[in-house]
């Protein structure tokens, strides 16, 4: 609340104490002048209290304080949290990992691994000349085209223009060419000319006998890797060392989410605080004016 003090000239005595007891009473606040009367009142249009003259009267407006130590406080403490989260990370990863490089020095782990490794490198062997055969195929060099134009009608819609079907652009000024290939439009058709030329590579590599039985033995062996790994993940949960680090990863977290809920406090309460301080100025301003008015002297004629 933005209390208003108002000082007045000379007055009745009792008049001053029945004011004084209705300004109590209303929890409002005024500062007497010697020997004055004195009425209160809080923020409002009207800036003159009752009985008092606007001649003889000044306003003065209680500025509100703004304290910035809270939020300040505030981030200092999520600072501080975040670095611990940070520890945290550290910790954990570093707990993690030695149990990973035990686990992955087991035989049948290091095996498991070494022949998902071997699988890859002789499925990319034997489907790499199937892929290079490809650039002869003319239905390979059409998708191909077909698929460089797509992009190239993409990004002359991007930019407010329209490239034709000889890729030759022409400028638009509504972003779209004479069928209406709009960004979305074009964005599909580039899609589904990459959709095709993928599926052409699929095809290819899945009718070579040699790629596709090695295709199949990379599947397999990539199988039995990831489910070994998805066993590993789970069983280092039993880990004592594992476990403590990432309660404390938790716990470091949990603190730092407490910790951005509380600045994000802080920083609305300042926030209103400064709002009510702009008010009050803002309010002391127009009292200011309208005395400046009132007492402005009087021109003669």
């Amino acid at each position: 609340m933005i209390a208003a003090r108002f000082t007045t000239g000379r007055g009745g005595r009792w008049g001053f104490w029945v004011r004084f007891a209705l300004m109590a009473a209303l929890g409002l606040s005024a500062v007497v002048g010697h020997g004055g009367r004195a009425w209160g009142e809080t923020t409002g249009p009207n800036t003159t209290p009752p009985n008092a003259d606007p001649r003889k009267t000044r306003v003065k407006v209680t500025i509100p304080t703004v304290d910035g130590k809270p939020v300040a406080d505030a981030q200092k403490q999520l600072a501080a949290a975040k670095e611990e989260a940070v520890k945290a990370t550290g910790k954990l990863d570093l707990v993690g990992g030695k149990l990973r490089a035990a686990w992955e020095a087991k035989p049948e782990v290091a095996a498991a691994i070494h022949a998902a490794d071997a699988a890859r490198i002789a499925y990319d062997t034997t489907s790499a000349p199937v892929l290079a055969g490809l650039e002869s195929r003319a239905d390979y060099k059409a998708a191909e085209t077909a698929k460089d134009n797509a992009e190239k009608r993409v990004e002359a819609a991007r930019s407010g223009e329209t490239a034709s079907s000889d890729s030759s652009v022409t400028p638009s000024a509504s972003g779209t060419d004479s069928g209406g290939d709009s960004v979305a439009k074009a964005a599909t058709d580039a899609l589904v000319a990459r959709n095709t030329l993928t599926q052409i590579r699929v095809d290819a590599l899945a009718s070579d006998p040699k790629t596709a039985a090695a295709k199949a033995k990379l599947t397999a062996a990539a199988d039995k890797l990831n489910a070994m790994r998805a066993a590993f993940d789970e069983s280092i949960k039993k880990d004592p060392a594992w476990a403590s680090a990432r309660k404390e990863l938790d716990d470091a977290q949990a603190k730092v989410n407490a910790d951005t809920a509380a600045l994000a406090a802080a920083s609305k309460k300042l926030a209103a605080e400064q709002a009510a301080v702009s008010a009050a100025n803002a309010l002391q301003k127009k009292y200011d004016q309208e005395y400046a008015v009132a007492h402005e002297p009087k021109k003669k004629y």
